[in-house]
């Protein structure tokens, strides 16, 4: 692991240099200043605890977090848990939280070994400075920058401030993106992510570890930037429980009267998306007003997909629906899951409908062969082969003992052959996280 130098913040000339932005700068330190006694601090918390004193033996990292992820503090929210996770796997984890907002900064001591600093500022330039502040004043003891690694949880105002910061001590940095910025109706949302997009692109043009939150985003990048980058896809948990144990909010034969029988599906609308072949092997079936289709997606290709129901002439069939704060409700309330995917990403999928008990009627995988029998507990196709999905459905349509039977054999899969290792996956997000510091040192 590299080790830095305590004295890496600036250069005697920029120190000299005043320049407008060290003047507001200056003038704000009073105004955001906080009381040292008001806070435990790292150095003290260091001198207490002996098992976070420098140890050339440890084996786990120190790693500092940026991101934007407000929620932190709150307890029992998915932000807090997955940091409090984290501890776990990390030897010590200490987040930055910059906020485009005025404020005092406050230090907040979660766990034993987590800490969050929040700092806030309007103006990026002085997010910047006060991160790197923070650094200097709470996580150098003896000329030695505390955290081996430095990772940005987002390419916007997290990424442009970790980068400041890890380039400024000489750590490895590694940026997350777990939102599209490329993706035209992201943008479209709203105008300030033209400018994020902005930032984004100069902070991923710079960036030599990323780390994707799905496979879409991965491809996007993939083609858009240096070729010697390290770029890969997130480990995934699937946490089964979410859908066998969680209630549902509502029925999806409710919210669509309309239909008596619902078929469904997800993924990205895009110009090649396997939804294309979901369509098509679907839409035999509804020439009935009774049967529908909810694809549970979004994207560029959105007015694409609306052209060719039009030409089919399902417009009245198929309702998509962007909105995915409620999969759990979808899949446990649907007829039938159709997957044409082949993709981890899509894996995904096939779990959450295993979870929910949905049957399934999808194409081959590895995976999926391994999990089920065909015709016995799934229905599956080889890939690409959307007239075996056509059939496939059709079978399920006209036998009816198959919806009690499915369903019962995806319970026996969650609860016998799917085990969900929570500690598993952390170690696994820890380790791609950690590659950077084999990749910075190469």
């Amino acid at each position: 692991m590299n080790q830095g130098t305590g004295d890496n913040w600036t250069n005697e000339n920029e120190k000299a240099n005043q320049s407008l932005e060290q003047a507001i700068e200056d003038s704000l330190v009073a105004e955001n200043s906080i009381s040292e006694d008001s806070i435990e601090t790292v150095e003290k918390a260091v001198t207490d605890n002996p098992l976070l004193e420098v140890d050339a033996g440890r084996t786990r990292s120190r790693v500092l977090f940026v991101t934007n992820e407000e929620n932190i503090a709150t307890v029992n929210s998915l932000e807090h848990s997955y940091y409090l996770a984290l501890a776990k796997v990390f030897d010590e984890v200490h987040i930055i939280l910059p906020l485009q907002s005025r404020g005092k900064e406050k230090i907040v001591r979660l766990t034993d070994n987590v800490w969050v600093y929040s700092i806030c500022s309007p103006y990026l330039f002085l997010l910047k400075r006060k991160a790197l502040q923070i650094v200097k004043d709470n996580l150098t003891f003896n000329g030695v920058v505390r955290p081996d690694l430095v990772v940005s949880r987002d390419p916007f105002l997290s990424g442009a401030v970790g980068r400041f910061v890890a380039k400024k001590i000489q750590r490895p940095w590694q940026v997350h993106v777990l939102v599209n910025p490329f993706n035209l109706l992201w943008l479209q949302k709203d105008k300030r992510n033209i400018e994020l997009q902005r930032i984004a692109n100069k902070v991923l043009k710079k960036a030599r570890s990323i780390r994707t939150g799905s496979e879409t985003i991965f491809n996007t990048l993939k083609g858009r930037y240096r070729k010697d980058i390290d770029i890969k896809i997130l480990p995934h948990y699937y946490n089964l429980n979410a859908y066998k144990d969680s209630a549902v909010v509502f029925d999806v034969h409710e919210r669509y009267s309309q239909y008596k029988f619902i078929m469904l599906a997800e993924g990205e609308l895009t110009a090649d998306s396997a939804l294309h072949d979901v369509i098509t092997a679907a839409r035999f079936f509804m020439t009935s007003p009774k049967i529908g289709l909810i694809v549970l997606a979004d994207g560029p290709a959105k007015k694409l997909f609306e052209e060719k129901l039009k030409i089919l002439g399902l417009t009245k069939n198929v309702a998509f629906v962007g909105d995915k704060s409620d999969l759990v409700s979808f899949y446990k309330t649907a007829d039938l899951f159709i997957e044409a995917g082949i993709s981890p990403v899509s894996e995904e999928h096939i779990l959450r409908a295993v979870g929910a008990e949905l049957p399934i009627v999808a194409y081959q995988t590895d995976i999926r062969s391994d999990l089920f029998v065909e015709g016995d507990s799934a229905f599956l196709c080889e890939p690409h082969d959307s007239y075996c999905l056509t059939k496939k459905i059709n079978n399920f349509l006209n036998n009816p003992a198959l919806r009690t039977r499915f369903r019962k054999r995806s319970r026996n899969i969650t609860s016998d052959r799917i085990h969900e290792d929570e500690t598993t996956y952390y170690q696994a997000l820890a380790q791609s996280i950690e590659a950077v510091l084999v990749k910075d040192d190469s």
